[in-house]
């Protein structure tokens, strides 16, 4: 456990990053080649690397990476599916031509959990006809289940 992290956290929200368990699925959507496009210079700020040397763009999955690392756990990854992702994208909805930086399907609204947490739980994008209007982000269900010191699971 890290030692500035409880033995029960939960982080959740627009955490505006890229995930890189999230990789191939921006690999097979072309995302980085979608936000290399960005005429203002805006979104390769937000989500790339800068450029290395073979002028190639990359995306930056460096502050996330940071948050998994402490350790906390996506709680969309849904490990008895094989590691896949629950409700993949969270921007844009129907209505998102109010957000210029959300011009691509893309995961940066989260639910990270910590160990003791995280088994037991997990969380995913509504993208249903209700929600695609909605906000300028597809909401997260979160179902959380711990154990209590009596050793009883509370879902909360």
């Amino acid at each position: 456990q890290h030692p500035l992290m409880p033995s029960t956290q939960i982080v959740l929200g627009d955490l505006n990053t890229l995930s890189p368990l999230d990789a191939d699925a921006h690999r097979r959507d072309g995302l980085v080649e979608a936000l290399a496009t960005d005429e203002t210079g805006r979104l390769q700020n937000k989500f790339l690397k800068p450029k290395g040397d073979d002028a190639s763009e990359a995306a930056d999955y460096d502050p996330m990476q940071m948050l998994l690392n402490t350790p906390l756990f996506d709680l969309a990854v849904n490990e008895d599916a094989g590691g896949a992702l629950a409700g993949y994208s969270t921007v844009p909805t129907e209505i998102d031509g109010i957000d210029p930086m959300h011009s691509a399907p893309m995961r940066i609204d989260f639910v990270l959990a910590s160990p003791l947490v995280a088994p037991l739980s997990r969380a995913r994008a509504l993208q249903t006809a209700e929600t695609h209007t909605l906000s300028d982000h597809y909401p997260v269900r979160c179902r959380v289940t711990c154990a209590l010191r009596t050793g009883d699971r509370q879902e909360l």
